[in-house]
């Protein structure tokens, strides 16, 4: 599957890639359009050009930028849910303490274990595009023990409603995980942002200058510069895969917490 192909790949190789496309499409493009135009043509310049160079390219960017703004926020947003579910288990397990010794043991035993499949199981699988069966399972343990435990005191129900709400956001948060990695920008935009690279890059291609080799030179650093704003989209639209992707960090800062308070606990 070419997705996957794509977030496997190294940065470096994939930022040439996009790169090297664009470079090419303008080297092949300048003997080609220029050939297929009169010279006279190549090289007229007047307001009418210029006002119309400019109004493609603020176009270009405003298409290029929404999109951009677009990816970059919904790659925070990704970020936020893999936070809020680490702190979702952490409040768990400092919470449980209200529960019987056995019964809270079980509680901080299931959420230590789901915290670690999902850091060791399920982040990898999930930069795949996969899922993790193991992770579904170690939350279903959770679900199943919280809900079926019934509570002897006001206060230890009042606690135990609050601990039944952050086991339903740690489920809303791993379903939005599952959406978000399998669900990228639609297929239309990336046909709109490639249509538009070729009509600025075309743009560009029409026309020339009497220093040819600056004009050369220019273009190329123009069709880089513009490969480079494609390739800034695509690593970042799949927040969870790729080499530029959401790491597990705040599930291992929930485990660190989990492993602070255990020391202060034995030491009281």
């Amino acid at each position: 599957m070419l997705i996957n192909i794509i977030y496997n790949m190294p940065n470096w190789l994939l930022a040439f890639c996009i790169v090297s496309i664009t470079v090419i499409i303008a080297l092949v493009g300048i003997p080609v359009v220029h050939a297929l135009l009169k010279k006279k043509s190549v090289h007229m310049e007047n307001g009418i050009v210029t006002g119309l160079g400019h109004l493609s390219g603020i176009i270009f960017a405003i298409v290029v930028g929404f999109v951009a703004i677009a990816v970059l926020g919904a790659f925070d947003r990704a970020r936020q849910i893999a936070e809020d579910e680490a702190n979702q288990a952490f409040t768990i397990w400092v919470y449980s303490r209200v529960y019987p010794e056995n019964f809270e043991s079980k509680v901080r035993d299931v959420v230590e274990s789901y915290l670690n499949v999902v850091i060791d199981d399920e982040w990898p699988k999930q930069s795949q595009g996969e899922i993790s069966l193991v992770a579904a399972r170690s939350f279903d343990d959770l679900s199943r023990l919280i809900i079926d435990y019934s509570p002897s005191s006001s206060p230890e129900q009042e606690i135990h409603n609050q601990i039944l709400t952050k086991v339903n956001k740690i489920f809303e948060d791993r379903s939005s995980r599952k959406f978000i990695n399998t669900h990228g920008l639609q297929e239309t935009v990336y046909y709109e942002i490639i249509f538009s690279i070729i009509i600025i890059l075309g743009f560009a291609l029409c026309f020339s200058a009497k220093d040819s080799k600056g004009y050369f030179i220019l273009t190329v650093w123009f069709a880089i510069s513009i490969g480079l704003v494609f390739f800034l989209i695509v690593s970042f639209d799949y927040p969870f895969r790729g080499k530029v992707c959401i790491p597990p960090d705040a599930y291992k800062n929930a485990l660190q917490h989990i492993e602070r308070l255990k020391v202060e606990e034995s030491v009281k």
